[in-house]
C-alpha cells in the first residue's frame, strides 16, 4: 500500500495566542508529474518527482523519462498507452524510494528544496556534493593529467 502524503504530527502546544491546545500537522506530498513547461525534440514532456512542503513551496527533480501529454493520466498519475505497464512499474518504484527516503526527515520547517536535497543525498550519496563548486572543480581536475592534476588536487585539499 502506498500513501500519497507523509504526515508529521507535532505534540500539543500550549500558547497564549491559542484558546485551546492545538496539534500542528506538517506534511510533504511526493508525487510524479508530467512537466508541460518544457518539451524535448520529440515533443514529449519530462516526468518529474514533485515535492510540495507544508509551507506551500514546491521542488522538482527530473527522473530522466518523458512522455507526450496524451499518454499521461494526470488524475491517477499513471502512464497510459504504449508500454504503460512497464513504465508504471518503474514510476511506482521511483515514487516508493523517494517516499521511503523522506520518512526519516524532520519535515518541520523544511522547504521543499531542502527536502529534495536531503532525499537526493540519501538516494545518491556519491552525488551529494553535486552542484557545488567543490564537485565541479573535482570533475575539472579529473580531466587533467600529470603535474597540473597534482597541483589542482593539492590546492583543493
Amino acid at each position: 500500500m502506498q500513501f500519497s502524503h507523509i504526515w508529521l504530527i507535532l505534540p500539543t502546544i500550549k500558547h497564549k495566542k491559542y484558546a485551546k491546545n492545538t496539534q500542528h500537522i506538517f506534511m510533504a506530498k511526493i508525487n510524479i508529474i508530467l512537466d508541460t513547461r518544457s518539451t524535448n525534440k520529440k515533443g514529449e514532456h519530462p516526468l518529474k518527482v514533485s515535492i510540495a512542503s507544508g509551507n506551500g513551496c514546491n521542488a522538482y527533480a527530473s527522473i530522466g523519462l518523458s512522455l507526450p501529454v496524451d499518454e499521461w493520466d494526470k488524475v491517477h498519475q499513471k502512464a497510459i498507452g504504449r508500454n504503460n505497464y512497464a513504465l508504471n512499474t518503474e514510476l511506482d518504484t521511483i515514487l516508493y524510494e523517494w517516499r521511503q527516503a523522506a520518512k526519516g526527515l524532520p519535515l518541520y520547517n523544511m522547504k521543499a528544496i531542502d527536502i529534495k536535497k536531503a532525499i537526493l543525498a540519501k538516494l545518491q550519496p556519491h552525488k551529494a556534493k553535486n552542484g557545488t563548486f567543490y564537485a565541479s572543480f573535482e570533475s575539472f581536475i579529473e580531466k587533467k593529467e600529470g603535474r597540473t592534476k597534482q597541483m589542482y588536487t593539492e590546492t583543493l585539499h
